[in-house]
């Protein structure tokens, strides 16, 4: 078949896929998570900040105090937090300050940035795996930190310039970032539409001390958390190594939410407990623990009024 007589609008499709595919492999943030990482957490900034329960407790517990604070960064960056920034990951590993790295999704001052950085004594830059490398004093920390802007806009702020390597690594190739490891197969299949998850997996390498050498006898923990209109879900998988070990977290769960039933003078958190359910997974050799919130019952827990701030009604005892 020639190709004059191939429809054009099969032709526009399959282009279209091709793009489509090409653009969600490069807004994934774990295409730049090294291969060593053990702990990997990941935050959707812009479901949260768009949610109406966020909005309500940024409104009630920050007031005009947390809309000018955002105000004062957004003059001095050219950044708006809660409408610029779409995701922020970090990964790591545990025990080790150095491999810490933070990279945040969004769209950014580049100029801007780069001139407040410049005000730092010990600012410079240099060309690293690709791209510029800018380092600076982080007075809070007493350490430097080194950051870059990425190919696809993204920002990486790194404990050690190893960090940028590994991250530039890991995006050209995959199969020698995180995700080209057999581990990437426990990620959450639906992370995209969760509001945030976090992941940790047991070291294969020997820490400090024989530091979480058998630690709770777990592979692995997910956490995750999704914001619903007016509901919310924290949800829990931990796959242990053996179907004993399974059982002792399948105890030890239980036994919280019990002690959280018996919390008479918390009626929030005796209310969250009820709805709390708890099974077996990993055909015996894991756990997950599933808890579904309302809005309300969030803000019951954070203490803000409800029915837009009015007080609950008195109650009236009856006479004898």
């Amino acid at each position: 078949m020639k190709l004059y007589h191939f429809p054009l609008y099969v032709l526009f499709l399959l282009l279209s896929l091709f793009m489509i595919s090409h653009a969600i492999a490069a807004d994934n943030p774990l295409s730049w998570t090294s291969a060593d990482s053990e702990f990997i957490a990941s935050v959707n900034l812009r479901q949260v900040a768009d949610s109406a329960l966020t909005q309500r407790i940024l409104r009630e517990k920050g007031g005009d105090k947390i809309e000018a604070t955002l105000q004062v960064l957004k003059n001095l960056t050219g950044t708006d937090l809660l409408k610029d920034i779409d995701r922020a990951a970090i990964w790591c590993r545990i025990d080790d300050n150095d491999s810490v790295v933070l990279l945040f999704q969004g769209r950014f001052k580049q100029e801007t940035l780069i001139t407040l950085l410049k005000l730092n004594p010990k600012y410079k830059a240099t060309q690293r795996s690709g791209v510029t490398m800018h380092e600076w004093l982080d007075e809070k920390e007493k350490h430097m930190k080194y950051g870059a802007f990425l190919p696809d806009g993204s920002v990486v702020i790194c404990n050690q310039p190893q960090g940028l390597d590994a991250a530039v690594e890991a995006h050209a190739d995959a199969s020698k970032g995180f995700l080209g490891t057999p581990k990437a197969k426990q990620l959450p299949s639906n992370s995209d539409s969760l509001s945030a998850w976090a992941m940790i997996f047991r070291p294969e390498r020997v820490l400090p001390n024989s530091k979480l050498k058998d630690t709770l006898q777990a592979e692995s923990a997910l956490a995750t958390l999704a914001l619903k209109p007016e509901s919310v879900t924290v949800f829990l998988n931990v796959k242990t190594t053996t179907s004993k070990a399974a059982q002792g977290w399948l105890d030890m769960a239980k036994g919280l939410i019990a002690l959280c039933r018996l919390q008479q003078d918390n009626a929030e958190l005796r209310k969250i407990s009820e709805g709390a359910q708890v099974s077996e997974s990993s055909g015996g050799k894991g756990i997950t623990l599933e808890i579904r919130l309302t809005d309300q019952d969030v803000l019951g827990l954070l203490k803000i009024p409800q029915s837009g701030g009015s007080p609950a009604p008195a109650t009236t005892k009856k006479t004898q």
